[in-house]
Parts: structure tokens; sequence; C-alpha cells
């Protein structure tokens, strides 16, 4: 990963590419392409691929798609976080507040493979990169 990160940087400096997709949303002060974040994603899941592929004697290409599918959900919205604006009652359980706790929205992963495009596009589809 650390590599990755390197690399990320390092190729902001080389590409003729330095603004956003998107021609009217401001260009921050620094380079934003490539993006660090969905570099560093991708790496840390390739990571996870190849450890997958050597404990349990896959046979996946490291380049192509695997069949390791999974469900996650992020932090905010795991059915149990709740919104902080909202008034909180310290001795009522958070399932008890009213419209406090966010819905669990979960994602069905296929593929750690698929989880890799995602993050690599995760920038461009809002126009951050």
């Amino acid at each position: 990963m650390a590599d990755a990160g390197v690399f990320a940087w390092r190729k902001k400096h080389i590409s003729s590419f330095g603004g956003r997709f998107l021609e009217f949303v401001r260009t921050p002060p620094f380079l934003s392409y490539p993006s660090g974040r969905a570099t560093l994603g991708v790496a840390g899941f390739q990571v996870i691929r190849l450890c997958h592929k050597c404990h349990d004697n896959l046979s996946f290409v490291s380049n192509e798609r695997d069949n390791r599918s999974f469900v996650a959900s992020s932090d905010e919205l795991n059915g149990m976080s709740r919104d902080l604006r909202q008034k909180y009652n310290p001795a009522q359980l958070i399932a008890d507040h009213e419209d406090a706790v966010r819905t669990k929205i979960a994602c069905q992963f296929h593929s750690l493979w698929s989880v890799m495009v995602d993050s690599a596009l995760s920038r461009a589809f809002p126009g951050v990169h």
C-alpha cells in the first residue's frame, strides 16, 4: 500500500490531467488526479485478495475477478448509529429513539475485484476527480 501511495503522488505531478471531469466544479488548489484515496483502497483490497488466494489455495489470476463475495455496510449506515443533530436521551436505548437510528444499508459484492473497480471509479462519478 505504501508503494501505491508513492506511485499515486508521483503520478499527480506527471499527469496531463490536473482537474475534475466536470468543468463547472472548481479545481482544488492541489493536484487531484489520480485519487490517493482510491489508489490506497484498491491496493488494500488487492492485499486482501492475495492473502485469501494464498490462504485458501484459490486459483484466480492476480489481475482478474475472484469469487470472494461478501456483504458490507458503512459505520454510519449500519442500523445502529444515529444522527448527532437529533435530541438524545442517554437513559433510553438507542433503538427506542424515534427516527434517531439511521437505516442500515448493506451492499452485496460478488467479488473483491468488484470492490476494487468500484473504489477506482468512486471519485470520478461524483466529479471529485
